[in-house]
């Protein structure tokens, strides 16, 4: 879910967890502080309280077919693990929220069962194929709802009343946002002899092919694909009158301006 402030931007991308009487709320480290201030704000008469957990517990997660197998060879006597799906590389992804001093043991018995260490790089490749954008990457504090390409996945339109959701609503029901992030088919055939050229985050988007063109957008992410043949792939916030799929746009790239088509979603494999 997003966590909006009054003017409807997004004040934190949660994912809300229920564990027996405790409800998490799972953000970005750097949204952390902010969701806790404004949402706590909102306690007045409730019997509850919002506990930073930040520093206690600590974040491990599996991505594969194998990992409900291996949790189960691997996770016996930790009672105070918080296991929740979340399948953000394209295949049965599993997060685990252990206690801090205990993450190093479960680390050790996650890989003694099989499993085996990813970095940053792996899991940015596999998250950029199966169409998943990251909060502070691909949109941020200052975006709408509307804008980054997950606002189905997100905001509920039949619910009642919530921060925001009269930009929202209005959004929704009469107009447009002025930009929105879309995925990019990039035509590059690679070759052993011609690695394929990578659009870095940041990289302006052209409506056309001309040095003179006015930029239309920029990449937020981007990998080479290896289930795609080693072939480009990105995300892109484009003005939202070049979103429609199969608009051509262009994207720099290594000294290269490589042709791309919008795609209709944001996933790219499987």
């Amino acid at each position: 879910s997003f966590w909006l402030n009054r003017k409807g931007r997004i004040d934190a991308d949660v994912r809300v967890v229920r564990s027996g009487e405790a409800v998490w709320l799972d953000t970005d480290v750097h949204a952390a502080a902010r969701l806790i201030e404004t949402l706590g704000s909102y306690l007045i008469t409730e019997d509850a309280e919002i506990i930073d957990r930040t520093q206690a517990m600590h974040r491990l997660a599996l991505h594969g077919p194998e990992a409900p197998s291996v949790i189960e060879s691997a996770a016996g006597g930790y009672d105070d693990l918080v296991i929740d799906r979340d399948d953000r590389a394209g295949v049965p992804g599993l997060e685990l929220t252990v206690p801090v001093e205990r993450a190093a043991a479960l680390f050790d018995a996650l890989t003694s069962s099989g499993a085996r260490p990813a970095g940053w790089h792996a899991f940015n490749i596999a998250r950029v194929e199966a169409g998943t954008p990251l909060y502070y990457l691909d949109f941020g504090p200052d975006s709408l709802p509307h804008e980054t390409g997950v606002v189905r996945e997100r905001v509920d339109f039949k619910k009642g009343c919530y921060l925001g959701q009269e930009i929202v609503a209005r959004m929704e029901s009469l107009g447009k946002p002025k930009q929105r992030l879309v995925a990019l088919d990039i035509e590059h055939a690679a070759r052993p002899e011609d690695p394929s050229p990578q659009p870095v985050t940041g990289a302006p988007v052209y409506a056309g092919r001309g040095e003179e063109d006015e930029p239309v957008g920029a990449v937020t992410s981007s990998a080479i694909s290896p289930m795609l043949g080693a072939r480009p792939i990105c995300f892109a916030v484009v003005r939202t009158a070049h979103t429609e799929a199969g608009t051509p746009l262009t994207v720099p790239a290594e000294g290269k301006r490589l042709r791309a088509q919008v795609r209709e979603s944001l996933r790219f494999w499987p």
